[in-house]
């Protein structure tokens, strides 16, 4: 066997080779997660959030002004929902509710989305969140086309924690209005039964990471199956102490208790309670009714 000593040879193979480990060392790297809005919130938000490639869930940082998913603000993150802002606007396209569905959240079962023009059915201004046995009635702005064409979709499967977007697009609705929701128990500070609480221009979120439980010790575990049935979960720890619950994460350590761990609260959601609610909107009682700016809900329990 005849030996070819070849120095340039031997020096680009050398140089490939070095490439070649650079590049994998940089791969098998992850990319740090950025968790800092500049002026906004004093603190760094918790995993697994974040504002940039690096992180589990990735939302929209605008410096001065807020947090958002896609162009819609972000009112609070709890350990396992997001509630984000959902202003009245007549004629927005209906695709713009697909920015609410991500990778690892999607709208709940806990909201009630307003349509508009659309021509599938009787389209009706009565609304009714079968979980939660809500019904409402709505009116859009003044300067909408007709109220006529309105529609309302909420799910009506007793176990379905999500909402479904292909079936709302099958009301064959042409623009998203607004939605009104349900707020979560966490968000109430009472030991008691709390009274029902709804928001309008609300849409609550719910958000997990994939896979089976990473959760730290201290930690409780909620699976979650996702909108298109993989699993996931989500940590929160126990009470008395302080962290998000994740092993990937700050983990838990004792601290003050907390009646619930609030890893981003902007703008306070606005909440009242009694037989007719008005927040955001423009609510008038049912044989009352008034003009506004806004859309009008009426609710009855």
């Amino acid at each position: 066997m005849k030996i070819i000593n070849n120095p340039t040879l031997s020096f680009i193979s050398i140089f490939a080779l070095s490439v070649l480990l650079a590049n994998t060392s940089h791969a098998s790297t992850p990319s740090p997660c950025n968790r800092s809005c500049p002026g906004v919130g004093t603190d760094p938000i918790q995993y697994p959030f974040g504002f940039s490639p690096g992180c589990e869930i990735r939302l929209k940082c605008t410096p001065h002004t807020g947090i958002f998913i896609g162009e819609f603000p972000i009112q609070i993150i709890t350990p396992d929902s997001i509630r984000v802002t959902l202003q009245s606007r007549c004629n927005r396209p209906l695709h713009t509710l697909s920015q609410l569905y991500g990778p690892r959240y999607a709208p709940t079962s806990r909201n009630a989305i307003l349509l508009q023009n659309c021509t599938d059915g009787q389209p009706s201004s009565s609304c009714e969140i079968p979980n939660i046995l809500v019904k409402a009635r709505f009116d859009a702005p003044p300067n909408c086309s007709s109220n006529s064409s309105l529609s309302c979709y909420a799910e009506t499967g007793k176990d379905v924690r999500f909402l479904d977007f292909e079936s709302v697009k099958h009301r064959d609705c042409k623009f998203l209005l607004s939605s009104i929701s349900a707020s979560p128990p966490q968000l109430l500070n009472s030991s008691a039964a709390p009274p029902l609480f709804l928001e309008v221009e609300v849409v609550e979120l719910g958000w997990w990471l994939e896979g089976t439980c990473g959760c730290h010790k201290n930690a409780n575990c909620t699976t979650v199956v996702s909108p298109n049935g993989t699993q996931g979960f989500t940590c929160k720890c126990n009470n008395g102490l302080l962290g998000d619950g994740y092993v990937a994460g700050s983990g838990c350590w004792k601290g003050p208790r907390k009646t619930a761990l609030v890893i981003l609260n902007i703008m306070p959601t606005q909440v009242v309670v009694g037989p007719v609610h008005h927040c955001g909107g423009q609510l008038n009682p049912i044989n009352e009714p008034e003009e506004s700016e806004q859309s009008s809900f009426s609710f009855i329990k």
